[in-house]
């Protein structure tokens, strides 16, 4: 299965601009947890609009391939693990996945890709993006 995700969701707000929510552990981890269930129910909403077909019984491989939306130094492990927290619980959620614990998501693995800000969100303000390989391990 192969598919591809936002980098980072935006969060509206009523009176003011809305938020610019980055998907990674160090914004995760440093938000109100208010702001952190609309950010998960936004993203799993996202995932659900995919309309993935695909449920998987056996364990799985993951493998992200992160493009970035401009040109900065970072902590790959602060984005796989922000992408791959948000992913794998929406996959459950969603019923894609049977549970995101070791016995059922055996290895997950991160590329970083480079800077490309072609893909369209339908947003000029959400740019970077990841692409995610999912496969069933033998």
């Amino acid at each position: 299965m192969k598919f591809c995700i936002p980098t980072r969701i935006l969060l509206p707000r009523k009176t003011k601009k809305d938020i610019s929510f980055p998907l990674n552990v160090n914004t995760f981890a440093n938000q109100h947890h208010r702001i952190k269930y609309n950010a998960k129910e936004i993203f799993y909403d996202y995932i659900d609009s995919l309309d993935l077909k695909q449920k998987f019984t056996k364990p799985v491989r993951i493998h992200y391939k992160y493009y970035a939306e401009q040109l900065r130094n970072f902590d790959e492990s602060n984005i796989g693990g922000g992408l791959d927290k948000f992913l794998c619980d929406a996959l459950v959620k969603s019923k894609i996945l049977i549970d995101d614990n070791y016995k059922h998501v055996k290895h997950y693995t991160f590329e970083y890709m480079g800077i490309k800000k072609d893909y369209d969100w339908g947003r000029d303000d959400l740019k970077g993006y990841c692409e995610v390989i999912i496969n069933t391990v033998d």
